[in-house]
């Protein structure tokens, strides 16, 4: 008893030890279970996929619900009948016509070749003689790349093109033969270069410093309009400040003054010429130096601008300079060698003209002076004018302050000029009886302004005078609003002062602001002296309305200043703005294929880059920003290739702003088409009697392809155009259906039937077939004829023929099958004939108009040949609406003195059900099949039904009538689902 209780107690004290065994004991059962149901669960889902797997459903037809009727009487109209469906023709006499006979022909081809890669495999012409299943095979090869040169140019987006082309025939081979791109001037026709310079620079180096320069490629014999002008002034009224212009190394004018009030007298010397360019870079720049070390002589501000003339439209420019120093002038006008300079100008209608005119003169005496001026038609005018009252040569002069000085003098003028000739002379004399003047670097010019330029000017005359110490208007111009731009402005001025001992000031002033344009100063040497200068200023306008003048002043007023002829011109600065827009076009491009780059060869090409925009039929779209040089640009188009047009522009980078041309070279411009795809091309040839009438062409070819969804193209050669066609006439397009199934294709042609043949009754017809694959295919070619139709000719005679047709009676009953619930009928036949050269007709009984008419032809074949012929949409008048009595006729197409057998294996009716359809299906996997949904779509028509079909392993095809599915119109889609996931589709009409 204590051993029971003892171990009892040693129970009490283990049993938490129990109950841990108890739960891992547990856990290892549900483990053992859940692993268990997932290796179940797994074998099950490989079982299914498995089985899944070996599902091969096929979808061999879907067509509507239908009944079959065979004949209920036949009837001989003529020949004899031989028992069973086999007939006889049997002779007949007649009248008919000698010569060529009239009547129906079968042509066969005779011979055949195959194009691009195509192999022929098997078989010869002879048979293609007879739908029999006798064939000719061709394997396809591997099509080739298309290279699609360019092919025109366009304008698709209605916007003028910018540029040219050099030569856009070269853009359609790859041979180094360049389509030179040159950017269009869209802009202004002004090309000018311009610099200034506002900051000052002093020297008392008496060798020449560099103040300024404007440096620039030119054009080779263009005309180029340079304008220089500077500001000096000089710290010794005892020495002289200088400075030169030059163009390259070339000194074109150099100007030696003197200050009469150190450091404040401003001194304004400027140039103008006209300059041919060679095609090389060239280099205009102000120099200034001192007299002496002792003084310095300081450029405040400067300017050089060159405009080129030569490619402005209506531009007319008369020039004469001469650098040679002409001294030892008289007081007397033009009668001195080198103291007149003319040139003449020659408008035709009444025009502007800007006058320049400017020398480097000097007195070579304190105590004389030295006059110039403008003679225009030989005293017409003179400028400046001279006053009443004043001596005779006071029309622009002045006296050295110190022989060493040379003055710059010069005149501006703007002139109208009518029709004719003008003269324009610069002239030069001395005042007094000594004949010590002399001048050098003359420069006169005359540049046409109307139809050149946009211009504004103004133009004041007769004298006028103030003794104000501010600044009084002389010249104003007025520029209207609305003619924002760049301007290049010239103010001319003719100055003289009363007194010794004071200064004057002349300045340039726009839009109020003076002094920062154009300044000069000056104290007389002689009061007698009248000074004429230039002032000179770029400017941006705005849009407003603007004003310019020349104004003057005295700095004391004891001194009277006097001005006279004072001309303002502002010239509107429109630089040329370059720019390329060059639309090129693609048309009858293949766009089918997988594989479309866009292939553009260069050459040389500007620093500019040159984009190529794509057209997608409402606005353009980068495909390149910018082509490289010298090599091949490639790009993929397939996302815009969607048509037959492809259309491209070349386009500059820098069109905004853009005052230098550019020129791109492009040797070529292609697509480069590709496929993964193979084709078969054939061409088969034949021959005719060229001698007959034909009235009626009917061309049929039957075959088939080894791979389903071929694109086929069937051409008959036009020899009046001499060509295949691609649409009409003569042109048949199609995409094959299932694999080795032969399909029948035929064209009617009654218009010029025999354009199909050349004189010597030759014809030939092609054959392309294309696919999208990787894998190599065959065509089979069954079948290819030719039946015409032949008008016969000549005398009547008599003679005897062969002749066939009988009739069959079926029987439709309405009330079973009432007209309202039938879609449409189809005659089913199946026949062979001994002769070849007859064709044969089916006819329709028409009860209403009490007649026979033509549904169809039957081409011969001496083997049998299956033909299914529609009804049409009239065919609810074939019907007997008493009785639902369907008659056909058979008979030959044309009697001929051949006696042909007719052997009919078969002749039956099919009434085609508007309610129901058949599927046939085909079960070729290894598993049962159960069919759980058919899906029906079309166009507007997408409707699932349910279905509970079931189909053994190898089973023969079954059709299943499905009376609650109704087939649209048109094209159409079938889809059966399995059980198991898997579809089968069919596609039909």
């Amino acid at each position: 008893m204590r051993i029971i209780i003892r171990h009892h107690k040693r129970f009490k004290l283990d049993r938490h030890g129990v109950s841990n065994v108890l739960v891992v004991m547990l856990s290892l059962v549900l483990v053992t279970v859940i692993v268990a149901n997932v290796v179940l669960w797994s074998y099950q889902m490989n079982q299914y996929d498995w089985e899944r797997a070996q599902e091969n459903l096929k979808l061999i037809n879907a067509e509507r619900n239908y009944k079959f009727l065979n004949a209920s009487e036949i009837q001989v109209i003529n020949g004899s009948h031989l028992g069973g469906l086999t007939f006889r023709e049997e002779k007949y006499s007649s009248g008919n016509t000698s010569g060529s006979n009239g009547g129906i022909r079968y042509l066969y081809p005779s011979g055949y070749g195959t194009l691009g890669g195509t192999q022929h495999v098997d078989g010869s012409p002879s048979d293609l003689e007879a739908n029999d299943g006798s064939y000719m095979i061709f394997r396809s090869y591997k099509t080739q790349e298309i290279t699609d040169y360019v092919d025109q140019q366009s304008n698709v987006d209605g916007n003028p093109d910018k540029g040219t082309h050099s030569n856009f025939a070269a853009l359609r081979a790859t041979d180094s033969i360049y389509d030179a791109l040159n950017e269009a001037n869209t802009g202004g026709n002004m090309e000018y270069y311009l610099t200034t310079r506002d900051t000052p620079l002093g020297t008392n180096s008496p060798s020449y410093v560099d103040y300024m320069s404007l440096s620039f490629t030119s054009v080779t014999s263009a005309k180029y309009f340079v304008l220089a002008y500077i500001e000096l002034t000089g710290s010794s009224t005892s020495r002289q400040a200088l400075c030169q212009f030059l163009q390259d190394s070339t000194v074109l004018a150099r100007y030696i003054d003197r200050p009469r009030v150190a450091n404040t007298e401003v001194m304004p010397q400027m140039f103008a010429y006209i300059y041919t360019g060679t095609g090389g870079s060239v280099t205009f720049k102000w120099q200034i130096a001192s007299s002496a070390g002792s003084a310095t002589a300081t450029a405040v501000r400067g300017k050089i601008y060159a405009i080129r003339l030569d490619n402005l439209p209506n531009a007319d420019y008369q020039s004469v300079y001469d650098a040679t120093e002409r001294s030892g002038m008289d007081n007397n006008w033009g009668d001195d060698t080198g103291d007149t300079y003319e040139i003449t100008i020659n408008p035709s209608s009444t025009t502007y003209y800007l006058i320049w005119a400017s020398a480097k003169v000097e007195s070579d005496s304190t105590s004389s002076s030295v006059s110039v001026r403008l003679n225009i038609d030989n005293g017409a005018e003179y400028i400046p004018y001279l006053i009443g009252g004043e001596p005779t040569w006071s029309y622009a002069r002045i006296e050295d302050t110190d022989t060493a000085e040379e003055h710059c003098f010069a005149i501006m003028a703007v002139r109208q000029f009518y029709p004719g000739t003008h003269s324009i002379k610069f002239q030069i004399a001395d005042i007094d009886t000594t004949p010590n003047a002399d001048w050098q670097y003359i420069s006169l010019l005359a540049i046409k302004l109307t139809d050149v330029f946009t211009f504004y000017s103004a133009s004041t005359i007769l004298q006028a005078s103030t003794t104000s110490t501010t600044l009084v208007d002389y010249t104003t111009l007025n520029i209207p609003s609305g003619n924002a731009g760049d301007y290049l402005i010239l103010g001319g001025i003719v100055t003289r002062g009363s007194s010794l001992l004071y200064s004057y000031e002349t300045v340039l002033e726009i839009d109020g602001v003076s002094g920062s344009y154009g300044r000069q100063q000056i104290m007389p040497q002689n009061t007698n002296d009248y000074v004429p200068k230039v002032f000179m200023q770029n400017i941006t306008l705005n849009s407003n309305s603007h004003t310019v003048k020349t104004r003057y002043r005295t700095l004391n007023s004891a001194m009277t200043v006097y001005v006279k002829n004072s001309d303002i011109l502002a010239i509107k600065l429109e630089p040329p703005k370059y720019e390329l827009d060059l639309e090129v076009q693609w048309i009858n491009v293949d766009y089918t294929r997988a594989h479309e780059y866009l292939c553009i060869r260069t050459g040389s090409l500007d620093a500019e880059d040159l984009r190529v925009d794509f057209w997608n039929g409402s606005t353009w779209v980068t495909i390149i920003d910018a082509l490289s040089p010298n090599q091949w640009n490639n790009i993929s188009v397939s996302a815009y290739l969607t048509s037959p047009i492809f259309t491209l522009r070349f386009v500059g980078s820098a069109e905004t702003v853009d005052s230098q041309q550019s020129i791109w070279q492009i040797d070529s411009a292609l697509l480069w088409l590709w496929d993964d795809s193979y084709s078969v091309e054939v061409e088969f040839t034949g021959a005719s009697n060229a001698t007959e009438s034909w009235t009626r062409l009917d061309w049929t070819l039957d075959g088939s392809f080894t791979v389903d969804n071929v694109n086929v193209t069937l051409q008959l050669f036009n020899y009046a155009t001499n060509s295949y066609p691609t649409s009409g006439d003569g042109y048949m397009s199609y995409i094959s259906g299932l694999a080795n199934v032969d399909e029948t294709r035929m064209q009617s042609i009654t218009i010029n039937p025999a354009y199909f043949r050349d004189p010597d009754g030759n014809w030939k017809l092609r054959l392309i077939g294309v696919k999208t694959t990787s894998d190599q295919f065959e065509f089979r070619a069954d079948l290819i004829q030719l039946r015409v139709e032949a008008q016969a000719g000549g005398q009547q005679q008599n003679f005897t023929y062969y002749t066939l047709s009988f009739y069959m009676n079926f029987a439709l009953d309405l009330a079973e099958y009432p007209i309202e619930t039938i879609h449409s009928i189809e005659a089913h036949v199946r026949l062979k004939v001994s002769d070849t050269l007859e064709g044969w007709l089916l006819e329709a009984y028409n009860w209403a108009d009490e007649k026979p008419e033509i549904i169809g032809g039957l081409p011969p074949s001496r083997y049998y040949r299956d033909y299914v012929i529609s009804f049409g949409d009239n065919w609810q008048s074939y019907i007997n609406t008493n009785n639902g009595t369907v008659r056909l006729i058979l008979c030959d197409e044309s009697p001929d003195d051949v006696q042909t057998i007719v052997d009919v294996e078969l002749l039956t009716l099919k009434v085609i059900l508007k309610n129901g359809t058949v599927l046939t299906l085909k079960n070729e996997g290894s598993v049962p099949v159960h069919i759980i949904a058919i899906w029906v779509n079309n166009a507007t028509v997408h409707k699932r039904y349910n279905a509970d079909l079931y189909l053994n392993p190898g089973e023969a095809p079954p059709s299943f009538l499905m009376v609650n599915i109704n087939l649209p119109d048109g094209g159409f889609t079938v889809r059966i689902i399995t059980e198991r996931g898997n579809m089968a589709v069919f596609t039909g009409e």
